[in-house]
């Protein structure tokens, strides 16, 4: 699903036919992420079919017309929508948060406050599991307390995780605000 999301962002920026797609979903999520190309194409089929983007035939030059791809304003809404969504679901950081933190880079958003809503979300998750408390001094009974004791320690690594995000997103804010007021200073003469 979040497949779809990430792509579409990158169609809102440009259109592009496929083979673009894939090289520009490969350069800006290629590290979370693999997207290979029959599915880079499946994906954009379904979504002109679904409404979320358009497509049409475009011929340059001596090539053979490629169908080319752009998001229509209701993907670009499902984008935004999607984005606004962080938080709200409750599975486990993984694949669809790093895509949004990327697709939120890619058009210039801060995602602080997604990120705080999903650490506000994972703690909940924690604390109703038994927090830290309940792994003291005793190892699980059987399959269902291994689970419980698992589910106890991926949500205590997602914390580790967001919080780690929150104090890069404080620095690059400090480092954007360091350049901007050097670069607003006026040159000293001499």
């Amino acid at each position: 699903m979040a497949l779809r999301f990430a792509l579409l962002a990158l169609l809102a920026r440009v259109p592009m036919h496929g083979y673009a797609a894939h090289r520009a979903f490969d350069d800006a999520f290629g590290d979370v992420v693999e997207l290979n190309h029959g599915r880079v194409y499946q994906v954009l089929r379904t979504l002109e079919e679904e409404g979320f983007a358009t497509g049409e035939e475009r011929r340059e030059g001596r090539r053979p017309a490629r169908r080319v791809y752009a998001a229509s304003p209701r993907g670009r809404e499902a984008v935004d929508a999607w984005l606004r969504s962080a938080g709200e679901r409750g599975e486990p950081l993984g694949e669809e948060f790093f895509l949004r933190l990327l697709v939120g880079r890619e058009r210039g958003e801060d995602p602080r406050a997604w990120v705080a809503a999903e650490r506000t979300r994972v703690a909940e998750l924690l604390r109703l599991a038994g927090g830290a408390s309940a792994d003291a001094g005793r190892g699980a009974e059987d399959v269902g307390g291994l689970v419980a004791f698992w589910r106890r320690l991926r949500a205590r690594a997602d914390l580790a995780v967001l919080d780690e995000c929150l104090a890069m997103l404080d620095r690059c804010r400090a480092k954007g605000a360091a350049r901007a007021a050097t670069a607003s200073r006026p040159a000293s003469g001499g």
